[in-house]
């Protein structure tokens, strides 16, 4: 959040528990305790688009800094959030490769795997005991897949994984439109199918950083104009059934 309405836009995060009838129970605000990386001026201080998931370590995220590189660029970082704090950052991409934005955590893996891009598709696992990252996986995509940017976690269903992406449109006023799919990668992480284009409360900055799968519900969380937090719960066979598979006839919006 910022707040001088403009530059710089610092972020901050929060982590937030819920029942098992998705009440709010506790929010706790989440400090940050990174100072062991060398940290610049920047106009977006504080990491970005957090997408948590359990990793070896426990609670882990994935985000977007851009205060530890010269240039502002977006850099992709592996974060530990212990207790209220945001600790051990560990930078995953270089200021050389450009903006790197939206990379989206696999779950169910013993080590950490990431979608690094949708198309050409690229999955990268890290082994922080020795501080590498390996190329697992890289595919051609399908022609829709070009315009697809990350989004949330890949959740593991059974013949694959599922995650939500977004797609940027440029409407008829300088403003950001995000619309979104649900995508189908098969267990090799090949894009076999998409739904069609959806929004979830309106056609503006809409971003969905989180999927879940709990007790026959997805759980979807989502941003609406950097500014509200919400959730959204889609039953199972509801949920797979949005998916076409790659070639299908309209699928650009419902």
């Amino acid at each position: 959040m910022s707040s001088t309405g403009g530059f710089p836009f610092r972020s901050e995060n929060y982590l937030a528990s819920f029942d098992d009838d998705l009440l709010l129970r506790a929010v706790v605000k989440l400090g940050d305790e990174t100072g062991q990386l060398t940290k610049y001026r920047s106009r977006f201080p504080g990491y970005t688009d957090l997408r948590l998931f359990a990793g070896p370590a426990g609670w882990q995220a994935t985000a977007a800094t851009n205060e530890h590189n010269q240039g502002d660029l977006n850099q992709q970082v592996l974060l530990q959030i212990d207790g209220a704090r945001i600790t051990s950052p560990v930078l995953l991409s270089s200021p050389e490769a450009g903006h790197q934005k939206n990379w989206m955590p696999v779950l169910g893996g013993v080590l950490p795997a990431l979608v690094t891009d949708c198309a050409p598709t690229r999955v990268v696992r890290i082994d922080l005991d020795r501080q590498f990252t390996q190329t697992i996986a890289e595919h051609p995509a399908p022609a829709i897949a070009n315009n697809f940017r990350g989004g949330s976690q890949l959740v593991p269903v059974d013949d694959g994984y599922v995650s939500v992406i977004h797609e940027r449109l440029h409407g008829q006023v300088p403003r950001r439109l995000y619309v979104h799919r649900v995508v189908h990668f098969t267990n090799g992480f090949e894009i076999d199918a998409v739904s069609r284009q959806f929004v979830f409360q309106l056609r503006d900055v809409e971003f969905c950083a989180g999927l879940a799968l709990d007790d026959g519900r997805f759980i979807l969380s989502f941003g609406e104009n950097d500014r509200e937090a919400y959730l959204a719960v889609v039953p199972v066979q509801e949920f797979i059934a949005m998916l076409l598979p790659i070639g299908a006839t309209d699928m650009s919006a419902r």
